[in-house]
């Protein structure tokens, strides 16, 4: 096959690797590594998960160059990996459970719809209300994405210049929320997916019962 063709794969396959990441971050992989290198054996007794499928699962991690296993089979944190840390003073672990967790997600499945009809609802549709409403009621889903502003809103700061063109930390309002910095990409056009008809008042509205602070929203 062709350098084209095996590219395309390439593109097929590749929520294989973000869903790889998220599981590492979601079972507490990487946190569980920060201190010093340990075995697959002694990791999964921390985190009371099965031996012999997080060793799987951390040699795919170190695949993706997040893990660094050595010739004891102990792995380690490489600086991709120390970003997935939640005590990293820049962490990734945030936008990674947001982007990649249950609810985000299930929200792709809408975009041949949204682009048909020319919809940015697709939060909506999958789960009947606004990010921010099931934020309020759902403590666990605010969580995450109060972390997930916070890692949006250290990026806006330090890389806020990158191309000129700063990152919107915006969920549920009206225009496009959780844009990357380049314009062309694939996210901005499903970015306004959590947006509501009425995304101002539902956040003036919300701020007051949400988890989320709205400090961690900046301009």
């Amino acid at each position: 096959m062709d350098d084209a063709g095996e590219k395309v794969i390439d593109l097929i396959f590749g929520r294989w690797r973000s869903q790889i990441l998220y599981t590492g971050v979601k079972l507490g992989v990487f946190d569980a590594l920060a201190s010093s290198p340990k075995n697959a054996a002694r990791v999964a007794s921390e985190l009371d998960v099965d031996a012999g499928m997080l060793y799987r699962l951390m040699r795919a991690l170190g695949s993706l160059e997040l893990l660094h296993e050595d010739q004891q089979q102990r792995f380690s944190l490489t600086p991709m990996g120390e970003f997935l840390r939640q005590d990293h003073p820049h962490t990734l672990r945030g936008m990674t459970l947001l982007e990649e967790g249950p609810e985000s997600y299930a929200t792709w499945r809408h975009l041949p719809a949204l682009i048909t009809e020319g919809q940015q609802n697709a939060f909506v549709r999958e789960f009947g209300q606004p990010v921010f409403e099931r934020a309020a009621q759902n403590p666990s889903y605010g969580a995450v994405v109060n972390e997930a502003m916070s890692s949006y809103s250290r990026i806006h700061t330090t890389l806020g210049d990158f191309r000129k063109r700063p990152y919107s930390v915006r969920v549920g309002m009206r225009r496009c929320s959780l844009r990357h910095v380049n314009p062309d990409s694939l996210h901005e056009v499903l970015s306004c997916a959590c947006s509501t008809p009425h995304g101002k008042a539902d956040r003036r509205s919300l701020r007051r019962k949400s988890p989320i602070s709205a400090s961690r929203h900046p301009n």
